[in-house]
């Protein structure tokens, strides 16, 4: 009986209708409150409309019901997370990971949140244990983003490295790669790493910018016209690509090219720092002090 009545309530759900689905699992709820089932799914209905409070203290019914399940407790961390309790969530991760270590789902949830958080040391250890128990491009590229984003490019390169290694064709590895080979300085690897990401993903917008700043630093400045005018061709709307154009124009002299590129920038995103830098700079250039 129960599993007719809850395949209704998934059939009613997949239907669209969401009332009635959440009407027979109340139902359930009220006849069978020790069914896990019956809670996950009235969490995934809180979900649907929205309402991550209720979706979390569903998840957690069902949890504290089938503590042993490493697919319940890996549900209930999204939903907490999904409710802003990141120490709740981050618990019921690490739960999830003890009974299933191999599952990298479970890792790849702590380590997000992890991140989020802002707590890069038990990231990093989460990453190590992630690779550990099941080693994998995903698992060696979040290692070695996260220590490019603490400024350890070097260290990163060999983990991102590792991730092509596992999967030639991993783009957030390639682009990740590109970036630490960048920031360590070495510009012509970190150009035919560009390249590789481009082949990878046509439309990598940030590939032409990145590739565009590594030739305007050379004084190149035909290379980076270039590159910036392929960013444009597949988001007019790059920010970055308008900024740094508008900063070669005024390395050319032409100012006010480089005045309306800066002005595209910011209209297009008007938190963008270089944006703004570089217009202040293209008005000190045009002798327009108070506006700079």
């Amino acid at each position: 009986m129960l599993r007719d009545e809850l395949a209704s309530a998934i059939e009613a759900r997949r239907a669209g209708r969401i009332g009635e689905a959440e009407r027979i699992g109340g139902e359930l709820a009220a006849k069978l409150p020790g069914e896990p089932a019956i809670h996950r799914f009235l969490g995934e209905i809180a979900l649907l409309r929205q309402d991550a409070g209720t979706a979390a203290r569903r998840y957690q019914s069902a949890a504290d019901l089938a503590p042993g399940d490493p697919v319940v407790r890996r549900e209930a961390g999204i939903a907490w997370r999904a409710a802003g309790d990141v120490p709740r969530a981050i618990g019921h991760f690490r739960a999830a990971i003890a009974l299933a270590p191999a599952d990298p789902e479970n890792h790849d949830r702590l380590f997000g949140c992890l991140v989020a958080s802002g707590d890069t040391d038990a990231a990093l250890a989460c990453v190590r244990e992630w690779y550990n128990a099941a080693p994998s491009a995903d698992a060696a590229n979040n290692f070695g983003r996260l220590l490019l984003d603490r400024e350890e490019p070097g260290a990163a390169r060999a983990w991102l490295e590792q991730a092509l290694q596992f999967d030639p064709g991993h783009r957030d590895a390639a682009g990740n790669l590109a970036d630490a080979l960048h920031a360590a300085g070495d510009l012509a690897a970190a150009l035919a790493a560009y390249e590789r990401l481009l082949k990878l993903d046509p439309k990598a917008s940030a590939a032409h910018v990145n590739m565009g700043v590594i030739h305007l630093e050379a004084r190149r400045w035909t290379e980076a016209g270039t590159c910036f005018e392929r960013a444009l061709e597949i988001d007019p709307r790059d920010a970055e690509a308008n900024a740094n154009m508008g900063l070669l124009h005024l390395k050319r002299g032409r100012l006010a090219e480089a005045e309306a590129a800066c002005r595209r920038a910011i209209a297009d995103k008007p938190e963008s720092l270089p944006g703004w830098i570089n217009l202040a700079s293209v008005e000190l250039a045009l002798g327009r002090l108070l506006a700079a």
